[in-house]
């Protein structure tokens, strides 16, 4: 794996880049935060974008043309993702830590599901 960064005036990241034998990963931050990770590898291109102020997820567009869309709940551990390909549309709702750590499924209101 070979890595390479980019940097403001300031010394700040601005860019990471990893290469390996077959695939690539990309960061590209803002004020220290992550605006954006992006994955390359043979089945093509995932993007992920992330909200400059809070920093959390808010859309990935998948290598199959499917676009996922994030909503958190009040509490901010829950989340909603939303996938759409043309006019078909799925939810499905998880629940995270405040650190972003996969806790469970749960559903809209942030309630476990036993699985």
């Amino acid at each position: 794996c070979t890595t390479t960064e980019s940097y403001d005036k300031n010394g700040n990241t601005t860019k990471r880049v990893k290469k390996y034998k077959n695939r690539t990963r990309t960061w590209v931050y803002q004020n220290g935060k992550t605006l954006k990770i992006i994955y390359k590898d043979s089945s093509g291109v995932q993007t992920q974008l992330y909200d400059p102020k809070s920093g959390k997820q808010i859309r990935t567009d998948y290598p199959n043309g499917e676009i996922g869309t994030f909503r958190y709940l009040k509490n901010g551990y829950s989340i909603e993702e939303t996938r759409a390909t043309g006019i078909f549309s799925s939810k499905k709702y998880y629940l995270y830590d405040r650190n972003g750590n996969y806790l469970a499924p749960c559903d809209a209101n942030g309630n476990l599901i036993k699985e």
